[in-house]
């Protein structure tokens, strides 16, 4: 459901950089120059959250995660 607010959250300690969460979220994330992303926590909208669970589950280096 839309419920309460989510936050599309990146460990630095684990992400390499590579773009896949921007492919598929492309809403709330987007990759700087580097090609990692540009900020640490976004907030992700409730339309969007089941695209943000994806990316957290494709990510290949296990960098992503979804908080409440």
């Amino acid at each position: 459901g839309g419920g309460a607010a989510a936050r599309l959250v990146v460990d630095w300690t684990l992400c390499r950089g590579h773009g896949l969460c921007a492919g598929i979220v492309p809403e709330v994330m987007e990759l700087g120059a580097d090609g990692y992303p540009t900020r640490s926590a976004v907030r992700v909208p409730g339309p969007v959250r089941r695209h943000a669970q994806r990316a957290v589950r494709r990510c290949p280096a296990l960098a992503l995660r979804l908080e409440r």
